[in-house]
C-alpha cells in the first residue's frame, strides 16, 4: 500500500490545515459579530458588516472601482450563524479528506483558486448591486477535486470509493441545482469549474510527487499570497470607513434638488457635508471632469459609487449607479487610461443614453455614437 493510499485510510491522520481554515472563519466572523454588538439579524437574517462596507463582493466596485481585493476578502465572510454553519460542515467534510488524500499544498491550491474563481465569476452577473459572501466558492472547488480523488486519483476499497465519491458528488450537484433566488451560484459554478480544472491536472501527476518540496513551496506561497491580498483588502476598508461611520450632517431636500445647477465649489462642500451620499458625487464629479479635472472626477465618480454601493439603503436613486459608471469612463478617456474603441463601453452608453447632458459629453469624448 502507497503512502498516499495509508493516509487517505487512515480517518484519524492529523488534517490541521482545514481545522485552521475553519477555525479562521469563525473567528472572522466573531469579530465582524463582536464589533456591531451581535445585533438583530446574527443568526438567520443579514448580520453586520458583511455588505460592500465590510468587504463583500460587488460587481461595480470591483470592475469600476478598482477595488479587485474584494475577490479575496468576499470569501472571508459570512451572512449569518447558519450560513457560516453550513459552510462549515462541507469543508471540514471535503477538506480533512482531499487533505488526507491528496496533501495540504493541494488544499491550499484548490481552496484559493475556487474561491478567486467563484468571486471573479460571481462579478459577471447582470446586477450590478448584487453584493455577495461566502466561502462557497472555495468549498465547491475542495468538493469538485475530492470527487475526482475519490474515483481517479488513488485506490480504495470498492464500496468505500463509491460511497465516498457518491457523497461528495451529491453535495456538488445540490450546491449547482439553483433552488434559491439569494445564492450566489455563479461562484458556486466558478469555484466548482476551479476544482474540475485542477482535479483533472492533478491526474497527469503520480500520487507522491504532490507532497513533494516543491508542491509544498508552491501550496504555502499561494496561501502567503492569497492571504495578503485579504488583509490588504481589510486595510484598504479601515481606511475606507471613517468616511461612512462619522455623524455627517444629511442633505435637505433643498439641497439635493440643487444639485445640478449648483457652481463647482458648492457641491465640494455638499459632498464634504455628507460624504456617504452618492448624489452629490455624482453631481461633483460631471462638474469636474467638464472643467478640465478628470484625475479629480475619477476619483469623485469612485467615491460616490462606493458610496451608493456601501452607504444607507434610503439612497436608491434611479439611474444614478450608470451616471456614475459613465462619469468613470469618461475620466479614465479623458485620462488615456481607456479608448473609446466602437461597442466598448455600449452599456455605458445605455446609462448615459437617459441623461442628455451626459449623453453629449459621452459622445463628444468619442465614447458613444453620435
Amino acid at each position: 500500500m502507497s503512502a498516499l493510499e495509508r493516509d487517505a485510510a487512515d480517518p484519524a491522520r492529523a488534517t490541521p490545515c482545514t481545522w485552521a481554515l475553519a477555525v479562521l472563519l469563525v473567528a472572522v466572523f466573531a469579530v465582524r459579530q463582536l464589533t456591531q454588538g451581535f445585533p438583530e439579524g446574527t443568526l438567520f437574517g443579514p448580520g453586520p458588516g458583511v455588505g460592500a462596507r465590510g468587504g463583500a463582493l460587488n460587481p461595480d466596485l470591483v470592475l469600476w472601482a478598482g477595488e479587485w481585493w474584494r475577490l479575496f476578502t468576499a470569501p472571508l465572510l459570512h451572512l449569518n450563524v447558519v450560513h457560516l454553519g453550513m459552510n462549515l460542515i462541507v469543508l471540514l467534510m471535503s477538506g480533512c479528506y482531499v487533505e488526507r488524500a491528496l496533501g495540504t499544498p493541494v488544499l491550499l491550491v484548490t481552496l484559493a483558486a475556487g474561491a478567486v474563481a467563484g468571486s471573479a465569476l460571481s462579478c459577471n452577473v447582470p446586477w450590478p448591486d448584487w453584493t455577495s459572501v461566502g466561502a462557497s466558492g472555495a468549498i465547491m472547488s475542495l468538493v469538485a477535486v475530492g470527487v475526482i480523488a475519490a474515483y481517479f486519483l488513488f485506490s480504495e476499497e470498492e464500496e468505500a470509493r463509491t460511497h465516498r465519491g457518491e457523497r461528495l458528488a451529491g453535495v456538488l450537484v445540490a450546491s449547482l441545482l439553483p433552488h434559491n433566488k439569494g445564492v450566489d451560484y455563479a461562484a458556486h459554478f466558478g469555484g466548482a469549474l476551479a476544482g474540475g480544472a485542477l482535479g483533472l491536472a492533478l491526474c497527469a501527476f503520480p500520487n507522491p510527487a504532490l507532497r513533494g518540496l516543491l508542491p509544498s513551496a508552491v501550496g504555502w506561497l499561494v496561501a502567503v499570497g492569497y492571504a495578503g491580498c485579504a488583509a490588504f483588502g481589510f486595510y484598504t476598508l479601515a481606511q475606507q470607513r471613517p468616511a461612512f461611520d462619522l455623524a455627517w450632517q444629511p442633505l435637505t431636500a433643498q439641497q439635493v434638488a440643487s444639485l445640478p445647477a449648483a457652481p463647482i465649489e458648492v457641491l465640494r462642500a455638499l459632498h464634504a457635508q455628507d460624504p456617504g451620499d452618492p448624489r452629490p458625487a455624482e453631481s461633483l464629479a460631471r462638474a469636474e471632469i467638464r472643467a478640465g479635472d478628470p484625475a479629480s472626477g475619477l476619483g469623485t465618480a469612485i467615491e460616490g459609487l462606493r458610496a451608493l454601493r456601501a452607504g444607507r439603503s434610503d439612497i436608491r436613486a434611479q439611474g444614478l449607479d450608470g451616471r456614475l459608471r459613465a462619469e468613470i469612463a469618461l475620466a479614465r478617456v479623458a485620462l488615456g487610461l481607456d479608448h473609446p474603441a466602437p461597442g466598448s463601453h455600449l452599456s455605458v452608453c445605455a446609462d448615459a443614453g437617459t441623461d442628455k447632458d451626459l449623453g453629449a459629453m459621452m459622445r463628444a469624448a468619442g465614447i458613444c455614437a453620435r
